[in-house]
């Protein structure tokens, strides 16, 4: 019994050899969730931040402000 041949498996392909469809496509879906962010930013009302330096922060605002607006939608609602 022999055994089989073992090849090297290929070389990944280098970025710039991406073919321009496939980027297109990737960049479609970036702005596609850019676009969906600003929109779930404009719904929780986290558009208007307080000063931020950077991304980071701008995250950790507009994530509590998300998580606020969750605490209040669970909580129960007071008895009348």
């Amino acid at each position: 019994m022999q055994r089989a041949a073992t090849q090297a498996p290929a070389p990944a392909p280098e970025p710039d050899a991406v073919p321009y469809a496939k980027f297109a496509e990737l960049l479609r879906q970036e702005h596609a969730l850019s676009d969906a962010y600003v929109r779930l930013r404009e719904i929780i009302g986290a558009m208007d931040p307080p000063t931020v330096s950077d991304s980071a922060q701008l995250w950790a605002y507009v994530e509590s402000v998300a998580r606020s607006k969750l605490a209040w939608s669970l909580s129960p609602e007071p008895a009348r």
